[in-house]
C-alpha cells in the first residue's frame, strides 16, 4: 500500500506500527517489564507478530506504575513528536500551526423546529423513552454498570423536570461529523449551535428539511483534516467568536496509517487553541484499546461471565472465541 506522501504524515514517512514500537521502547524501562515484555520489544518483527496479546500486559504495568502519568504524557508527546506536515517539508506539526491562516467560508442553517429534544432510543426491538426504565433493564442484561444507569436516570430527571432536553445556546464542534458514532444530529435537535467538519457534506436531507432547533454550520467545500489542519483550527477559533465550544473528535478512516495521523491531528488542534475556548472534548476510545477496569466494572463482567450462555460457554471450552486475555 503506498504511504501519503503531502499534508499531514508520519516522520520520514515510517509505518504506524514503526512509531508505536519506537515510543512503547522508549519508556519500558520505567515499567519494570517482564523478560517476555523485554523481549517482545527487541525487534520491529517481534513487536508486530505478537501486539495483539503483548499490548495489554505493557499497558497492565503501566498503569500499576507510580509514574504512571508521566509516563502516558511522554508516550503521547512522543506520537505527536512522530506528527510532520509534508514528506519533504518535515515540519513539525505543531509549529505548523501556529502560522496564521484564514478560516474556511461557511454555510449557515437555521432549524425551523422550536421544541425540546425528546429522547428515543431503540434496544431488543423496543422504543425506550424512559432512560432511567432504560439503565435498568441494560443494568439486568449485563449490558452497563450501575454507574451509568445512574447518569441515565439523572438525564432522565432532567427531562422530565423541563419537559425535553436542550443545548441552547451552547457551540459544539464536531470533527468528523458525518461519522456513523457522531451525535451531531442530537446536538442539533437540542438546539445546540453546530459547526460540522468532514469530507463528507451535511447530508441532503438534513439542509432540506431543518426540524432541529439548533443552527448548522458548515464550509462550503468539504474538509480534508490531514492537508487543511491550519485552515481547520482557524475555523474553529472563528466559529467560537470568543465563547468556549464542546469539541468532539470523532474523525476516523482506515489505511494509510490514517487511524494514528488523524488523531494526532485532532490532539494538536486541541493543544494549539487558546484553553478559554475549551469548554469540554469528546472522544471515541476503540473497542481495542486496552483499557483500565474499574471495580465495578470488573464486578459487571464477572457477573457476565457467570450468567452466559451454555453456548457461549461450549464455544469458550473448544477454543473457538480465542484465547486472547487481558492483563492483570
Amino acid at each position: 500500500m503506498s504511504k501519503a506522501k503531502s499534508g499531514v504524515v508520519l516522520k520520514s514517512n515510517r509505518s504506524a506500527s514503526g512509531v508505536f514500537h519506537e515510543v512503547l521502547s522508549l519508556v519500558s524501562d520505567q515499567i519494570d517489564p517482564t523478560p517476555r515484555l523485554k523481549e517482545w520489544l527487541i525487534s520491529p518483527e517481534s513487536f508486530r507478530k505478537h501486539y495483539v496479546s503483548r499490548l495489554p500486559e505493557f499497558e497492565a504495568h503501566r498503569l500499576c506504575s507510580p509514574q504512571r502519568h508521566s509516563i502516558a504524557r511522554q508516550l503521547s508527546q512522543a506520537v505527536q513528536n512522530n506528527l510532520v506536515w509534508d514528506v519533504d517539508k518535515q515540519q513539525n506539526l505543531h509549529e505548523y500551526l501556529r502560522q496564521p491562516c484564514a478560516a474556511l467560508p461557511c454555510e449557515v442553517l437555521t432549524g425551523e423546529g422550536t421544541s425540546l429534544w425528546m429522547p428515543e432510543f431503540e434496544y431488543d426491538d423496543k422504543q425506550w423513552k424512559d432512560f432511567a426504565a432504560l439503565g435498568a433493564t441494560l443494568v439486568a442484561d449485563n449490558v452497563i454498570t450501575q454507574a451509568a444507569a445512574d447518569s441515565l436516570a439523572a438525564i432522565e430527571r432532567k427531562r422530565q423536570k423541563e419537559d425535553g432536553l436542550s443545548l441552547s445556546g451552547r457551540k459544539v464542534v464536531v470533527i468528523g461529523a458525518a461519522a456513523e458514532m457522531a451525535s451531531t444530529r442530537h446536538f442539533l435537535a437540542m438546539g445546540a449551535e453546530v459547526l460540522w467538519l468532514d469530507q463528507a457534506a451535511p447530508p441532503k436531507d438534513l439542509k432540506a428539511n431543518p426540524e432541529f432547533s439548533g443552527v448548522l454550520h458548515y464550509p462550503v467545500r468539504n474538509v480534508d483534516l490531514l492537508t487543511q489542519p491550519a485552515e481547520v483550527l482557524a475555523t474553529i477559533v472563528e466559529f467560537s467568536a470568543g465563547s468556549a465550544c464542546d469539541i468532539c473528535l470523532y474523525a476516523y478512516a482506515p489505511g494509510q496509517a490514517r487511524e494514528l495521523r488523524l488523531t494526532g491531528v485532532m490532539n494538536a488542534i486541541i493543544n494549539a487553541m487558546p484553553s478559554e475556548l475549551i469548554a469540554s472534548v469528546t472522544m471515541l476510545v476503540s473497542p481495542t484499546t486496552p483499557s483500565e477496569l474499574q471495580a465495578s466494572d470488573k464486578a459487571l463482567l464477572e457477573r457476565r461471565f457467570a450468567l452466559r450462555p451454555k453456548w457461549e460457554s461450549v464455544l469458550d471450552a473448544i477454543g473457538v472465541l480465542g484465547k486472547f486475555g487481558g492483563a492483570a
